[in-house]
Formats: structure tokens, sequence, C-alpha cells
């Protein structure tokens, strides 16, 4: 883990030359830390990473590191590493985000059976002071979000409002040998982790529900918990870049760019996606594009599109009025690698 200044230049005060191995029992142990996912709260970064997938007794970690200097909290889980999964199946993808006051730390990811027959996704929360599981939450601290028959689930993305409720997303797809079939879904819970069974229908809302397969979803909130989401997904032979925005039932809000949805791009590898939108509430995207090197497109920095509150396109121009001088259009020196993810921090 790295940290960098509002300019671009490294702070190294932060752990060594600006830099800190999260993982450093993977160098002796000859295990493969996988899967990393971060969030800050108050003056801490927590990082959340899963070890070797190929191992059987793979476990779900999350570190807490001081943001001035990078050390470890002692005081969190074991020397300032918590192991908040680890069982005699494969816990993988974890995602990781706070509470709106910064008490609690839920963890979001995937326990496979070792032949990938099935996967089901779960999500527990953690006190950040010491790691703790908090018990009242879902059953013993750990809430099954979704548990399929011969099925997989991997985590996509959680939300949490200023009430705390969660906004769960998960991509469910056929098991080995298959592995296809992808289908977006998003649920919501309260902080005490029971689902909210008026959401959408029976609890459960469907991302893309027209498409013929969903691929990858990137989510984010306002500040009255309406859900803004950037989905990939194909129809027909074409892949395509799709944002919808819901209210916080799981509504879609047909107001919103054209019956609800923008078309952010078509033709495109179709793969990893992100967005975010600043204090105005203009909206801005980033996905990979076509061709062997997969050129990530970002908005405003790069040959991408941006679009206001309501879904209105704007320009497609690089904003010159932007303190940011240096624009380009960044790309892969080869395909991106499998399950890579891409996110706005």
């Amino acid at each position: 883990m790295k940290k960098y200044d509002i300019n671009g230049s490294i702070v190294s005060a932060f752990g060594l030359s600006g830099e800190v191995t999260v993982d450093s029992t993977a160098l002796a142990t000859d295990e493969e830390p996988f899967g990393m996912d971060v969030a800050i709260s108050g003056s801490y970064v927590y990082v959340s990473w899963y070890d070797d997938p190929t191992a059987v007794n793979t476990a779900i970690k999350v570190g807490k590191y001081a943001l001035s200097n990078g050390a470890l909290d002692s005081g969190f889980g074991i020397s300032g590493v918590l192991t908040a999964a680890n069982t005699s199946k494969l816990e993988t993808d974890p995602l990781i985000t706070l509470d709106p006051a910064g008490t609690n730390v839920y963890v979001f990811y995937s326990e496979l059976e070792t032949n990938f027959s099935d996967a089901r996704v779960l999500l527990n929360k953690h006190a950040v002071s010491d790691g703790a599981i908090v018990t009242g939450f879902g059953t013993a601290g750990i809430l099954e979000v979704y548990n399929p028959t011969s099925k997989l689930t991997i985590p996509e993305e959680i939300e949490v409002d200023t009430s705390g409720n969660l906004y769960i997303s998960y991509r469910e797809l056929t098991a080995a040998p298959a592995l296809d079939t992808n289908r977006l879904f998003m649920k919501k819970a309260n902080s005490s982790g029971v689902i909210d069974t008026s959401f959408a229908s029976d609890g459960v809302l469907e991302l893309s529900s027209d498409a013929t397969e969903q691929l990858r979803v990137d989510t984010i909130l306002d500040a009255s918990a309406n859900i803004y989401t950037l989905e990939s997904e194909t129809a027909t032979s074409n892949y395509e870049y799709y944002s919808y925005k819901y209210d916080s039932s799981g509504a879609l809000d047909t107001s919103f760019g054209t019956s609800g949805s923008i078309l952010v791009a078509t033709g495109q590898a179709s793969l990893f996606g992100a967005l975010t939108r600043d204090t105005s509430g203009n909206m801005y995207y980033a996905y990979t594009g076509s061709g062997i090197n997969q050129d990530i497109l970002l908005a405003k920095w790069g040959n991408s599109t941006r679009y206001n509150a309501g879904g209105t396109f704007v320009s497609s121009t690089i904003d010159s009025g932007s303190a940011i001088v240096a624009y380009a259009t960044l790309a892969w020196t080869h395909n991106l690698p499998t399950g890579a993810i891409l996110r706005f921090q």
C-alpha cells in the first residue's frame, strides 16, 4: 500500500519511504495475498485481502493502519490484523466499508466449496476498536446474504447510508465447470443485519434485468440514499455500460437519463467499470475500452463522457478548467487480470 498527497507525490513518512507491506507473512509461507480493498475512517485506513486461493485454508484478513505513518494498530485483531473468516472452505473476494459513525467495519466475502460446486456470500460486522465481532448483527455477527444451490455468488459492492442501512450487491453465476450466466442482484439490510423484504421485489433487486447477461457492477449512494450504478452487460452480441438510478426502496427513478438509465458506452470490452459523483451531483464514469490492451477510459481525464445529476450529457471533452493538468488515457500493457476490479476511492 502506498500513500500519495493531492499533487501525486508519494508521502515518504508513510511506512517505509511511502509504502507499507500489508501481508509480510505471505513472503515467508509462499502464500499469495489477493483481492485487496481499502476504506478510510478517522485517522486510520483499513485494508482487506485473502490468502492464496489455491490453498484449502484461505482466510479473510483485515489490517488497520495509521494514516499518518502506516503503523499497524496493535490493539486491532492480533497485532493489528484481524482474521475475519478462516474455515475449511475457500473464503475469497473481500470488500470492506465502515458505518456512518466509523465505529464498525463490515467485511463482505464469498465462501466457496473447494470443488467450486457452489458458494454463498456472507457479511461480518466487527468493532473498529479491537476487531471483535458484533454478535448482535445477523446470526452471531454474520449475515448470510445469499446461499444458492449449485451456483456461485461473488461480492460486487457494499454501501452504507447515513442511517446505517446496507446496500449489498452480488453476482450469481453457474457453478463449475460452466461458470457462466452471470446475473447481478442487490439486497438491503439494516444495521442489525436484518434483510429488508420490502426492498424492490421481496427484498431482492435484480440489476439490468433486461440484459442477456449481467457482468459487473459498481454502486454509490447520494445523501438521500438514492442508488447509482454502473453495470457492464451484454445485449445480444453487444457489450454495453449502463448507469441506473434507484431510490432507497429499490424503485427505478425514471426521471434519470432515459426512463431511469444512461447508456454510457457500447462496443467496449465491458468488463470493469467505476463511477463517482462530485459535490454538484455530476456523474463521472470510468470503464475498460476495446482492444487487446483494454484501455481504461476515465471520465474528465480521458476519452469518456460526463453527465449531470439528471443523467443529461454535458461534454465529451476534457475539462480545461480543472486544476489537474496531466490528462491521459491509461492503458494496460496486457489483458486485465482475471478478477481485477476498477474503483474510484
